[in-house]
């Protein structure tokens, strides 16, 4: 093994690492993608593939530099690397704790990276995070120029924002009206006051009064069973009708009938 100060001053070379969990991950997958095809101690294998968080993958890559027979160069990947992170955006825009997301965007990046199937059955029990982190390797690793991936993430972004819309108007029709400017005015401010869209409050207003319609009927034919009474709900007037038994159900009068 290499001596305290290799250790030292790979350390510092390799800092970067501890608060950029992208780059990490780049580097690891570097790592065991080479020691699958090398012949190398299977130890040093055996602790770059355990490598299962964050933490550890820092101590692997290491623990990998610190070996006497590694094949990668420490300033070759962090030139590679050094371009891919100026070149390439990350996928800032997916839900990450939605698995059936990051999951249907990992086969969109598989697809167009030409990723080999059999990677995917490898890593598919992997929690939503770390599905996202090859998501976002596979794309990083992706051989194609700077213009080509800004392009096709122009084009997932597209596609992605318009089935996220497309499931949100799911069951929902288009209903064109017209309003006075006053009232159109007034259903901004309510609408930013709630902080929901204008859709949101005129849908929550129009089942606000469907409910209060239902709950009025339902009162109505309360009492009209119970004790034969038909009332008029907001009219001073009511017609009553001879009852045959039974105690009288009365509404309060109409200035305390909570509507």
């Amino acid at each position: 093994m290499k001596n305290n100060e290799e250790k030292i001053r790979l350390d510092y070379q390799l800092s970067f690492l501890k608060n950029n969990e992208r780059a990490c991950f780049w580097f690891w997958k570097k790592i065991k993608d080479s020691l699958e095809k090398e012949n190398i101690d299977p130890d040093l294998m055996l602790n770059i593939v355990c490598a299962y968080d964050h933490s550890t993958r820092q101590i692997s890559i290491l623990n990998y530099f610190l070996h006497p027979e590694i094949k990668l160069n420490i300033d070759d990947l962090k030139q590679q690397w050094g371009k891919i992170e100026r070149d390439v955006k990350p996928f800032k825009w997916i839900n990450i704790k939605n698995r059936d997301e990051v999951v249907s965007l990992l086969l969109k990046i598989q697809k167009i990276t030409n990723t080999h199937t059999d990677i995917l059955h490898e890593i598919m029990h992997s929690d939503s995070k770390e599905l996202y982190q090859y998501i976002q390797y596979f794309f990083d690793d992706w051989d194609n120029s700077k213009e080509a991936k800004e392009l096709s993430q122009i084009k997932i972004k597209k596609a992605w924002d318009q089935k996220k819309y497309r499931d949100k108007v799911k069951g929902k029709k288009v209903l064109n009206i017209y309003l006075d400017s006053k009232v159109k005015d007034e259903l901004k401010k309510l609408a930013k006051e709630q902080n929901k869209t204008i859709t949101s409050v005129i849908e929550n207003l129009i089942n606000r009064e469907i409910k209060l319609i239902n709950n009025t009927k339902a009162f109505e034919k309360i009492n009209k069973n119970r004790t034969g009474v038909v009332l008029n709900i907001g009219s001073s007037q009511k017609k009553q009708e001879p009852v045959s038994s039974g105690k009288i159900f009365r509404f309060p009068d109409n200035d305390h009938v909570d509507r």
